[in-house]
């Protein structure tokens, strides 16, 4: 009975540790600082807070959950704003399976930016983060062979550092463009639950591009670009947003609307649609399986939910000299 529960233990544990990849959203660059420690502050306005939560393959398991909670801030800029100094946290919870096998994280970051010429048409911004994260599983949930042998509840405590780079380009009112490239868990820290197993949490390495093109009238296109490499994985996605902007009665845009399609290549295909009024902006996105999980789980993938609310200041006249474009 004892080598039978370990080995199904055994197996399970080494399923989940031999892949040892970092969660992530399908909402892309929503909310950036899940992306990229440099975008920490770099924000339009006194800083931003937001939440995302993502449940995945409920039709086909118990599902995976991922929980989000960020908060970034301008900190500190000099008297003529072309360079500035912000900081960001983020809370990230994810589990699955009947154990609820899943990693807490704290991250904190800080970043520079500096705007790179006179006219603030170019920003450029670095950014470095830390982590710190809890991994394990709830024994008391496990079914074991033999009722007389209890499992330990088992944890694992370990660190990660990363940094990130971001430019942007702002030239008129017809286009923009952010390109950003990050690389995280640096340190290669254990991820290994069974003593000589030898898995570690690979380097991940990550760039992302959006660019926006103003139509003319109320709309606005913006082509989207992904792409992540861990450990031999990787991830690339590509797709397009289209945006309505409504004139309000005094000429301001307070309200845009939104919506998106998107591919994760092999993987899915995403669909989004977003809100924003005044500071606050809504995003819903659909994640539909179309890999060979897909006549297991009818198509169904991920169905993720996130918002983002901006402190942004009344003095838009000065905008153009934030050394932080809006994002």
């Amino acid at each position: 009975m004892r080598g039978r529960r370990w080995i199904g233990l055994w197996a399970v544990l080494t399923a989940v540790a031999a892949s040892a990849q970092d969660v992530h959203f399908s909402q892309m660059d929503f909310n950036p600082v899940l992306l990229n420690a440099a975008y920490a502050g770099f924000v339009d306005g006194g800083g931003r807070v937001g939440a995302a939560c993502r449940t995945q393959w409920a039709s086909v398991s118990h599902p995976y959950r991922t929980f989000a909670l960020t908060a970034d801030a301008l900190l500190w800029r000099d008297r003529y704003r072309r360079n500035g100094a912000g900081g960001g946290v983020a809370f990230v919870r994810d589990k699955a399976g009947t154990l609820d096998y899943g990693t807490t994280s704290a991250i904190a970051m800080v970043s520079y930016n500096r705007a790179l010429d006179w006219n603030g048409v170019h920003h450029l911004a670095l950014g470095a983060e830390a982590g710190f994260h809890l991994r394990g599983y709830d024994a008391s949930r496990a079914t074991l062979f033999d009722d007389a042998e209890q499992l330990l509840q088992r944890e694992l405590r370990y660190v990660t550092v990363g940094c990130g780079l971001a430019w942007s380009c702002d030239p008129d009112e017809s286009w923009w463009l952010r390109v950003g490239v990050a690389a995280h868990n640096l340190n290669r820290p254990s991820l290994s639950l069974l003593e000589g197993d030898g898995a570690h949490l690979e380097p991940r390495y990550l760039m992302s591009a959006r660019v926006g093109y103003r139509l003319g009238g109320h709309w606005e296109l913006s082509p989207v670009a992904l792409a992540q490499i861990q450990h031999g994985n990787s991830e690339f996605c590509y797709g397009a947003d289209v945006r309505w902007r409504p004139d309000g009665d005094d000429g301001s845009r307070r309200l845009s609307l939104a919506a998106g399609i998107a591919v994760r290549h092999g993987d899915a295909c995403l669909l989004s649609v977003s809100a924003e009024y005044h500071a606050l902006q809504v995003i819903f996105c659909y994640d539909a399986n179309t890999s060979a999980l897909a006549e297991a789980s009818s198509g169904y993938g991920a169905v993720e939910l996130g918002v983002v609310y901006r402190f942004v200041k009344q003095r838009v006249q000065q905008r153009r000299a934030l050394p932080c474009p809006i994002m």
